[in-house]
């Protein structure tokens, strides 16, 4: 203070002397001017943040400057939910590497017993450009309108102009003291704008790609290729805790689908802000490929609204990958990739809603390798949403996605992934989905995995487009020429189909219905026409499991039947039919029903 009441009055001083105010009554010889030196001009400044508020200002120093800084921030305190984090705090970044060069917390600050930590020094800065970055986040709570519909959108319109229509409570707030937060700089630089600092990011470092997602809920993947092996940098700054992954990113092969990395706690160190910040910085040694990578967020705290103190580079939050060897930077191409290729695909279900149960089928005309690729809901160690794979010929299940064998899907924890090879003989398949009544595709009750629209279940050949000789999808469900059918049969039924044999046959039944306690729910007969005595009836001692829930049961057999006309009926209760299943499904839910067919 004593060097700005020197400042105050020398400048007094020469005010008085040029505009020739003297406290002597005769002119006296002119003075020698005292030479005041001239005041620092502004640099940037930021001031008047909310309570909840991130705010970053770009400058450029053309040549090395000694910047004045005067700046206060805040030291947390009791009650303000910050995990130990300053509340308040500026800092700044050198655009081209990405280090934080000057930070209020670490600086050497004046405390005041109110909390409030001020700094009022000159720092040197070599000619560059840098951001200069406030949090301020001292409220632990926020609400946002009246109740009054009228008020709240009086409200809203408030909002669109300035931030005062939010109510904070916190720390620092109640006692006013947040409008002190702030920082000005002052010296010989000036402000830069957006093109300036996108252009001198990380210098010429080589950043080959970036994954930032800068929504909520969202998910950002990049895809690349590499024409030979090269050592790719990356580094992972997102949300995380030692026991849930929130904001994380990760990378697959493309071609095989298997991880090849992904962000973990373990790996991970504080990055600043709060204590929720985390980042990984790796050299992955990657064979020649195609290569995909990731980065989720959940609903809340991302560059869009951080509700908490953001890291001290809050835009490098999601993947940086880069190549610290020039000369494989030729061998990194961008290149198109789908989750499910257009090419290879033998059958696919997408896209599945509520209550829901969806087939497909395909024909290996050899044995061959089949990748299988499927989203569903977890509920605790059960699969709610999923799938599973059907051999027709065999009448029995070959795959299951069960909760174990899959990997997070991004989003809610409850989003499941299952991704990878069956060696599947020649066969007649079908593919499964089923869905309970919330959560799907179109109706999220929680956050949106991935790849949303991958919801259901694809096959397809991982080597590339079918070979015609290896595969052959198939449109038709019906495998059998049956003589009488009765299929997707429903509740309380009691139909019938009629059919005839010219000459005494040996027939085919498969019949899949319901069955518990030594009893049959819904099940099939076989009577004679004429005579209306029952030939045959699908008793539980003559039927096995058919997959899912324990009362599913399947009769697989042949009979041998005179000549003659005769009635299938089939017969269900009030509950547990096809697509209103109250217990898992059947292995092959499209079977729910019966079908005779004579045999060749």
């Amino acid at each position: 203070m004593a060097g700005t009441r020197r400042l105050i009055g020398a400048t007094l001083a020469a005010t008085l002397i040029t505009s020739g105010i003297s406290a002597q009554a005769k002119p006296t010889p002119p003075a020698t001017p005292t030479a005041v030196a001239a005041p620092l001009a502004v640099i940037t400044a930021i001031r008047d943040l909310t309570p909840r508020e991130h705010r970053v200002q770009g400058f450029i120093l053309g040549k090395p400057d000694t910047i004045t800084i005067d700046a206060v921030g805040a030291e947390p305190r009791p009650g303000n939910g910050s995990g130990g984090a300053w509340p308040a705090a500026a800092w700044i970044v050198d655009v081209a590497t990405r280090r934080v060069v000057w930070d209020l917390r670490t600086a050497r600050t004046v405390a005041e017993a109110n909390g409030l930590h001020r700094f009022e020094g000159r720092i040197a800065f070599p000619a560059g450009t840098y951001e200069l970055h406030y949090g301020s986040y001292p409220a632990n709570s926020v609400s946002f309108g009246s109740g009054n519909i009228l008020q709240n959108i009086k409200t809203i319109i408030n909002k669109a102009k300035h931030d005062n229509a939010y109510q904070y409570d916190g720390p620092y707030i109640s006692d006013g003291l947040y409008h002190q937060f702030g920082i000005t700089l002052r010296g010989t630089g000036r402000v830069a704008d957006f093109r300036e600092l996108a252009s001198a990011r990380w210098g010429d470092v080589a950043m080959v790609a970036m994954v930032h997602p800068v929504r909520h809920d969202a998910v950002e993947r990049t895809a690349f290729s590499l024409g030979r092996p090269a050592a790719l940098e990356v580094i992972a700054t997102g949300e995380m805790t030692s026991g849930d992954a929130s904001d994380i990113g990760w990378i697959i092969n493309a071609d095989s689908r298997q991880e090849v990395w992904r962000m973990s706690w373990a790996k991970t160190a504080a990055v600043g802000g709060s204590p929720r910040n985390r980042v990984e910085h790796v050299t992955l040694r990657l064979p020649a490929g195609r290569y995909v990578a990731y980065f989720t967020t959940n609903d809340s705290y991302d560059p869009s609204e951080w509700t908490r103190m953001p890291p001290l580079d809050p835009g490098s939050w999601g993947l940086v990958l880069r190549l610290p060897d020039s000369s494989a930077r030729s061998a990194f191409k961008p290149i198109e990739w789908q989750p499910v290729p257009a090419s290879g695909t033998l059958a696919s279900i997408s896209k599945v809603g509520d209550d829901e149960s969806k087939q497909a089928e395909f024909v290996l005309q050899k044995p061959a390798n089949v990748q299988l690729h499927a989203l569903g809901e977890a509920s605790g160690n059960e699969m709610a949403d999923y799938a599973w794979l059907v051999d027709l010929d065999q009448h029995r299940r070959v795959w299951t996605m069960k909760q174990p064998a899959t990997t997070p899907a991004g989003g809610a924890t409850k989003n499941r992934e299952f991704d990878g090879v069956l060696a599947l003989p020649a066969g007649h398949y079908q593919l499964n989905y089923v869905s309970d009544g919330s959560h799907a595709f179109g109706d999220w009750n929680a956050a949106a995995p991935v790849e949303p629209e991958g919801w259901g279940v694809s096959a397809w050949v991982p080597t590339g487009p079918v070979d015609p000789a290896t595969v052959i999808p198939v449109v038709s469900t019906a495998k059998l020429k049956p003589l009488a059918a009765i299929h997707h049969a429903g509740d309380n039924l009691n139909v019938e189909v009629g059919f005839h044999l010219d000459a005494d046959a040996k027939v085919a039944i498969y019949a899949i219905g319901e069955g518990a306690g030594g009893g049959m729910q819904d099940y099939a007969t076989i009577e004679n026409a004429t005579t209306h005595r029952s030939v045959w009836t699908m008793r539980y001692s003559a039927t096995d499991a058919a997959g899912g829930a324990d009362k599913n049961r399947q009769f697989d057999g042949t009979i041998d039947l005179k000549a003659g006309r005769y009635v299938l009926r089939w017969r269900s209760d009030g509950s547990h039919s096809w697509s209103r299943w109250n217990d898992d499904a059947p292995d092959n839910p499209e079977g729910w029903g019966v079908t005779v067919a004579k045999v060749p």
